[in-house]
């Protein structure tokens, strides 16, 4: 998870390693409680969603890393949060990922939350996805 620093790295690449290492120690994002876990139980061409907590603010976005022979990604929304003022800067809130089922098995879906110029994910969230048949 916590990217390895070298002698060899320049040091921006440095700069990278320590900010994503000091992203996971500062900012709790991560799986919604409700998520039940990290297993998920499907059933194939019905639709199943993951929410995450995001804030598109920081330039961190969830990427997902997944198996296209059995997920596809349907759509990626991003929701703030709805509690704060609309004149705030800077407010997190929601991400949710649509994904469908494509042929039954079992697959590992994992989702990186990462800014697109840097190497590492500062968060990562694994599921192992079982599809089952209609």
């Amino acid at each position: 998870m916590f990217p390895l620093i070298t002698r060899k790295m320049r040091v921006r690449e440095k700069c990278a390693a320590l900010a994503s290492i000091l992203a996971v120690l500062v900012v709790s994002w991560g799986v919604e409680a409700s998520e039940g876990g990290r297993t998920k139980s499907v059933v194939v061409d019905t639709p199943f969603e993951i929410t995450v907590k995001a804030n598109p603010t920081t330039g961190f976005e969830w990427v997902a890393d997944y198996d296209k022979e059995f997920l596809s990604l349907k759509s990626k929304t991003y929701l703030r949060d709805a509690s704060k003022p609309k004149d705030w800067v800077g407010v997190g809130g929601h991400a949710t990922l649509v994904f469908v089922p494509l042929k039954t098995g079992r697959t590992r879906l994992r989702l990186l939350y990462k800014r697109p110029w840097e190497p590492y994910a500062s968060q990562e969230a694994t599921y192992w996805v079982t599809i089952r048949p209609r």
